[in-house]
């Protein structure tokens, strides 16, 4: 059979060609549908014709009839339909894409060559694709082309929904979903209702309208009654409550709305009742998964003996289950059940599953136990991720107890050479290490070496103003921190740190001023950035708002360089006392403190503060 193209003809015998000198094979499997290899496809796409593509009739001179001997129940070769050479090799391209894992151009031939030949298959194909990779506008178009073409399938309107709804067009949203479930699709409402949780209140609002019309004319409609509880929650938990109660009511077999009756009383703090709730339904309903695993969950934050055995339940119930492995793992480690916590972390790196948390916990129970060779061990095979740098710091802190700098400084070099993305990171732990150590040149040189590898990172930037700060250099301080603001106008920690450097070492009060002012809008909450916008106001003499604003501050975050600062000004306001108290409380969590010290010999009350402590 032959796939005729708009200006020559492409045979299965030249694609296999092709394909071959791509070394195309195996397959993935992508959200839903698998990129196969193109011979065992065929692309049927291909072999069967596109179903929208150039719907001219074959001619004779296209395709000749053989004659064939009469042989019963044999199917006749689909006819073959002209198939025009960009689009045959977009759609290559994108079908090769796709297999290698390079699914942004993948979409990128699918979205035009739908949007060209208008075919059904191939809208659907750049559909889903988009909505796997979370291209939301790409997928509300293409979603939007395919009913279009396919006005009554259920699938596009539910895409739709969903993509309408990520972009707060929540009315939208839900007149598509309905329109699924008018077709006989999904009627996912709890998917709509939680993504209005992201938008204004009118929005909400519109929405619960909405859903109240469609509830008049389906009253016990389990799942809208579930989307009008999820978004009554955000105004008005107690109504949300009522209404998940009525879904209970409406469907007793059914664990969706326990699960959300369960849920609302937790964030109600009525925990007691969540889980007398989950009790009751469980006797019921052993064997529901959904209702043991949030049970578990919310007997870890009061009982973690019961946790561990409903825990041990559902791992039973899904022994591959690597989340469930995990949960025991760590609840045991808790309990201070360290052979039992280890067989579990153990088993997960057996599955191949989970294996750098596994090697992090691992790691710090062997540390507990004194064990430090197999901590080392379990420490040095974490990979890049939440845990990568804590491991790191507690490999620094057994090697250097060691004394193995040496070792250690050659370890984070090899990962940083391993792992480039985590390198700036290692650099930044490095750096505080040799800080630690009173090693300040030796640290400025690795943050040089860093910076000339990685001159836009703020994170180095920000380490570096700090460390040259101590050294006196201001200048290159506020470069850096400048560097940092202009690179990132709303990074909040690099405009209170500027505006600290330079209410505390100039006399450069307003600029101060101003760079608090926009990192305290920015965080209105940091106690941080409160304490620099308290220290500025003691600066230019403003005692009473600076009392406020430092009290406000030690109240959030009671830190020893905020104790000083506080401590500070009641003393100016002739509240020595007061001043002495707060001060101790920072000199017993911090002896050592410079600020709090510098601070408390320029007043004197060192030995004051040494007595009462």
């Amino acid at each position: 059979m032959v796939l005729t193209g708009a200006n020559f003809p492409v045979t299965l015998y030249e694609i296999g060609v092709i394909l071959s000198a791509i070394e195309l094979t195996g397959c993935c499997h992508l959200g839903g549908f698998v990129f196969h290899r193109f011979i065992i496809a065929a692309f049927w796409l291909f072999i069967s014709g596109c179903s929208g593509l150039d719907q001219q009739d074959s001619t004779p001179a296209q395709d000749q009839v053989l004659e064939q001997p009469e042989v019963a129940a044999v199917e006749p070769d689909p006819p073959t339909r002209p198939i025009p050479a960009d689009t045959l090799y977009d759609l290559l391209v994108a079908e090769m894409a796709g297999h290698q894992n390079n699914y942004e151009l993948a979409l990128q031939n699918y979205v035009y060559q739908a949007q060209e030949t208008r075919d059904i298959q191939v809208t659907a194909r750049a559909a889903h694709l988009a909505q796997y990779l979370g291209a939301i506008e790409v997928a509300a178009q293409m979603a939007e082309l395919w009913i279009e073409l396919e006005p009554e399938n259920s699938e596009p309107h539910f895409i739709y929904a969903l993509a309408l709804a990520e972009q707060g067009l929540l009315d939208r949203a839900f007149t598509e979903m309905k329109l699924s479930a008018n077709y006989g699709g999904q009627a996912a409402y709890t998917a709509i209702a939680a993504q209005s949780l992201r938008f204004s209140q009118a929005q909400q609002q519109a929405l619960l309208d909405e859903i109240n019309r469609t509830l008049a004319l389906q009253p016990l409609d389990i799942e809208l009654l579930m989307a009008k509880s999820i978004v009554q929650q955000s105004s008005d938990k107690e109504a949300a409550l009522g209404t998940a109660r009525q879904a209970r009511a409406a469907a007793p077999g059914e664990s969706q709305p326990v699960v959300l009756e369960a849920t609302l009383l937790q964030q109600m703090d009525r925990s007691d009742e969540a889980m007398q709730l989950l009790r009751q339904s469980l006797a019921s309903h052993p064997d529901n998964r959904r209702m043991r695993l949030l049970y578990a969950r919310l007997l870890t934050q009061s009982d973690l003996p019961a946790a561990r055995e409903q825990f041990e339940i559902l791992s039973q119930q899904s022994p591959d289950d690597a989340d469930l492995i995990f949960s025991l793992g760590l609840i045991n480690r808790e309990l201070k059940q360290h052979k039992d916590a280890e067989r579990y972390f153990l088993q997960l790196l057996t599955m191949g599953q989970r294996e750098s948390e596994a090697h992090y916990y691992l790691g710090l129970m062997a540390e507990e136990d004194d064990r430090l060779p197999a901590a080392i061990t379990h420490f040095k095979m974490v990979r890049p991720g939440p845990d990568f740098l804590p491991a790191m710091s507690e490999l620094a802190g057994i090697l250097l107890a060691q004394g193995q700098e040496t070792q250690l400084r050659r370890f984070y070099a090899d990962q940083r050479r391993h792992y480039p993305q985590a390198a700036p990171e290692l650099y930044i732990l490095e750096t505080e290490i040799l800080a630690e150590k009173q090693q300040p040149e030796a640290a400025l040189a690795l943050l040089e070496e860093a910076l000339s590898r990685y001159p836009d990172s703020t994170d180095l930037l920000y380490t570096r103003s700090l460390v040259v700060e101590k050294q006196g250099n201001l200048a290159q301080a506020e470069a850096d921190l400048r560097k940092i603001i202009a690179l990132e106008p709303d990074n909040a920690s690099a405009l209170n740190a500027l505006g600290y450097i330079l209410s505390n070492h100039t006399r450069r009060y307003e600029e101060a001023t101003r760079l608090i002012e926009q990192a305290l809008e920015l965080s209105p909450n940091d106690p941080t950035v409160l304490d620099s916008m308290g220290w500025v106001k003691y600066r230019v003499g403003d005692l009473t708002l600076a009392l406020e604003y430092l009290e406000r501050a030690y109240q959030l975050y009671p830190d020893t360089e905020i104790a000083a600062h506080l401590g500070e000004v009641l003393w100016q306001l002739g509240q020595q006392q007061q001043a002495i108290t707060v001060w101790q409380e920072g000199y017993s969590r911090d002896p050592d403190h410079e600020v709090l010290n510098e601070t408390l010999s320029r007043f004197g009350a060192l030995e004051q503060v040494r007595t009462q402590d």
